[in-house]
Order: C-alpha cells, then sequence, then structure tokens
C-alpha cells in the first residue's frame, strides 16, 4: 500500500486520473484506453468523484485553512498481489475486502468523507506488460477536534499510523482469507503460510519493524513529501504550457 496526501490544487488532476479523462491517454502512456471498460467503483454512495467531495467541503461547521497547501484529500493505493500468491478468481473479493479495511480505518465505517474508490485494471508496466491491478481509496481529510470538524492530513497521515498500516491490513486480509496475503512482503513466493508460518513471518517483521522504526517512518515521510511536490510540479508545468526537461528518477 502506499498513502499520499493531496492540496485542493491537485485534487482537480487526480480525479481526472482516476476517472479516466480522455485527455490523461496522450500523457499517461501506460493507461491502456481500451481496457478502460474493465474498470469500476467500489462504494454505494452514488455521488463521487469531484461532486462528492464540492459536498464534503461544504459540510455545515468543517474549517478549511485558507492556504495553498492544506490538504484536502488523502489516496490509498491498495495494489493486488502477484498471482503466485494469491488465486486469481477472488481478485474482486479482494478489493472488496480492501475498500472495507480502509473504510474501517480512515472514514469511520461511513461513506460520508469518501470522495471514491476505484479499482484500475488498464495500467501496463511498459505500454505493452500488464500491471498489476489496484484500487485508489480516496477521502477528504476530516478529523473531529474539541473545536469541531477541521481539515488535518497531518493528523490522519502519522508516522504511527505508517508504520502500523500494512500490519493491520495483513491481519484483517489473512481473518477473512485464512491465508497470508503478501501484504507484508509483497508477492510471497512460498504461497499460502501455514499458521506457524504465519506467526514465524509476522515475530521477524515486528523485529525489523523495531530495529529500523527511525530510519523507515523518516523514508515514508520524505516519500510523501517528495511525491506531493512532484504532482504540484507536474501541474504548475502543465498549467504553465511547459515541457518538463526532466524526470524523478526511480
Amino acid at each position: 500500500m502506499h498513502v499520499e496526501k493531496y492540496n485542493r490544487n491537485a485534487v482537480g488532476h487526480m480525479l481526472k486520473h482516476y476517472e479516466r479523462d480522455p485527455k490523461i491517454y496522450k500523457t499517461q502512456k501506460h493507461i491502456n484506453p481500451e481496457l478502460k471498460q474493465l474498470n469500476y467503483t467500489i462504494g454505494n454512495d452514488e455521488l463521487k468523484g469531484m461532486a462528492k467531495y464540492k459536498k464534503i467541503l461544504a459540510t455545515p461547521g468543517l474549517k478549511i485553512m485558507n492556504r495553498a497547501d492544506v490538504n484536502t484529500m488523502i489516496d490509498v493505493i491498495l495494489t493486488l498481489p502477484k498471482a503466485e500468491s494469491f488465486p486469481q478468481e477472488r481478485y474482486k473479493e479482494f478489493f472488496e475486502v480492501g475498500y472495507q479495511f480502509l473504510l474501517n480505518k480512515f472514514c469511520n465505517n461511513s461513506e460520508d468523507t469518501l470522495v471514491s474508490c476505484t479499482a484500475h485494471l488498464d495500467e501496463s508496466q511498459d505500454g505493452k506488460t500488464k500491471g498489476q491491478p489496484h484500487i485508489h481509496f480516496c477521502f477528504a481529510s476530516v478529523v473531529e477536534t474539541e473545536k469541531g470538524l477541521r481539515m488535518n492530513a497531518s493528523k490522519i497521515v502519522t508516522r504511527s499510523m505508517l508504520r502500523t498500516l500494512h500490519k493491520e491490513a495483513s491481519d484483517y486480509f489473512y481473518n477473512h482469507f485464512g491465508f497470508d496475503v503478501g501484504i507484508l512482503n509483497g508477492a510471497t513466493k512460498e504461497g499460502n503460510l501455514t499458521v506457524p508460518q504465519l506467526r514465524e513471518q509476522t515475530k521477524r517483521y515486528n523485529e525489523l519493524i523495531k530495529s529500523n522504526e527511525k530510519l523507515q517512518s523518516e523514508n515514508e515521510q520524505l516519500k510523501l513529501e517528495l511525491a506531493e511536490n512532484m504532482h504540484s510540479l507536474r501541474i504548475w508545468q502543465h498549467e504553465e504550457g511547459i515541457t518538463p526537461t526532466f524526470e524523478l528518477q526511480k
């Protein structure tokens, strides 16, 4: 999973990406327009995307600082495990379970602050090879404080949350499916784990987290800030009609 924060200026651009605005195919060659029909949304609210985002921002009593850098939306990207560790016939179920986990985790099991949840199955790695399906779970960064509702992404995307998110998701999926789906270590080469193997893996994972806690949390925060800055830069370049002269090296 990957977590990103977006300010108001970036939200419109990202929603167009999620909803596959026709213009994105000109610049994002890894998206195959012929596979667009494979994408779908998850959730019961008929209002999604920009309409839902504006409705949330108009919530009575919600206070939002009048600054351009205030992050008003958070996107959690949940990627499907590789086929060798997860049965293909349960892909859709995986996303439904993931949606419920994220709704419980970030939205108090309510769609009130959910902007959209979109499953993408139309992306590739190099324009030819099919990429891994994933969902974008996007929600407004609304928190309840003693003074009422506030827009405050920093209260949601914390270092402690980032440290425990994958473990919590792994446990949630395990309780549903009865086997490790590969959240903690990517695609599990050994296949489905037995209970003793899962316990041993969890023990090793916790030991690694404890020994690398400070470095990992700082690295995650830097990645979030870098991704946010790069998105803002690209949006500014697009608005100004500037052709990028460099690309961020991965």
